[in-house]
């Protein structure tokens, strides 16, 4: 082969390796970043120390979601409470790993050991980000069946019960009722950082009614396990409410229309406030 040959090889190879088209394009620009002798430069260092630095606090960030712990306590035995718990166990099974979930079921719940498991907690200077409970409720009240006077918690427990409560925490309570009169006002004054739950009453009648109601409890969950604050339940309550608003126009009047229609008035109602230290 000759030399002419030779050279015009070279050529087509190179136009081959380097690419045509999108892919090398990109091929071409990755070359020029690596051959850049900026690179070696003081901004060219420090851009590379700001992303090594944001690749830091994404690791803290890691870090303090599974260093802090959620106490979820689940603790009714009927059907309708079963639905959402088991809803919950099937949410914190797919983020085994990413948080540190302490779970309370049923007897294991009862508010002396909550009160109990609470206060070691702190004593031992570990901190709880948020507390989640599915339950029955009653007017400022949280019910359970296996504590005193059947009650969780209620407007009417001791300052320091609610203080152990609230601790700066997010507070989110699927529980009927709870949320009308004065106990969530009572731990956000107690120093509760956020708290959620309900005026009226999270329950369906249909399958679709109780599958769209455990999703959304889910998703109120999953704002309390990452530290939400009212907006980010907010967001989640309007993303749901769009929803019901879609799936009624085309549904005839029928028990499930009715469900989205008592479903979308408990949202409207809902309780989501922060603490006054925003």
């Amino acid at each position: 082969m000759d030399e002419v040959s030779r050279s015009v090889n070279r050529v087509v190879l190179g136009a081959a390796s380097e690419g045509t088209g999108h892919l090398g394009v990109a091929r071409r620009r990755r070359l020029a970043i690596r051959r850049d002798p900026s690179r070696g430069t003081p901004v060219a260092q420090g851009r590379r120390w700001a992303a090594a630095g944001r690749e830091s606090e994404e690791t803290a960030k890691e870090d303090d979601m599974t260093s802090q712990q959620v106490v979820a306590i689940d603790t009714s035995y009927d059907a309708d409470s079963a639905w959402f718990a088991s809803g919950r166990a099937l949410l914190y099974a797919r983020l085994q790993g990413q948080f540190n979930i302490v779970p309370f079921g049923q007897t294991a719940a009862e508010r002396r050991r909550i009160l109990r498991y609470l206060s070691r907690t702190e004593d031992a200077g570990q901190t709880i980000r948020a507390i989640v409970v599915s339950s029955h409720g009653k007017p400022s009240r949280v019910i359970d069946d296996d504590s005193p006077d059947k009650t969780l918690l209620s407007a009417e427990s001791p300052e320091g019960e609610l203080a152990l409560w609230a601790r700066g925490r997010v507070l989110y309570f699927c529980c009927c009722e709870a949320g009308i009169g004065p106990l969530f006002d009572k731990l956000l004054d107690a120093g509760a950082r956020t708290v959620v739950g309900f005026t009226g009453k999270p329950t369906a009648a249909t399958t679709d009614g109780k599958f769209l109601w455990r999703e959304f409890d889910q998703e109120l969950v999953s704002c309390a396990l990452h530290g939400q604050r009212a907006s980010g339940f907010e967001r989640a309550r309007e993303q749901y409410m769009d929803r019901l608003e879609r799936r009624m126009a085309g549904l005839p009047e029928g028990p499930i229309r009715q469900d989205f229609i008592a479903m979308f008035d408990v949202l409207a109602a809902m309780v989501i406030r922060d603490g006054h230290e925003v």
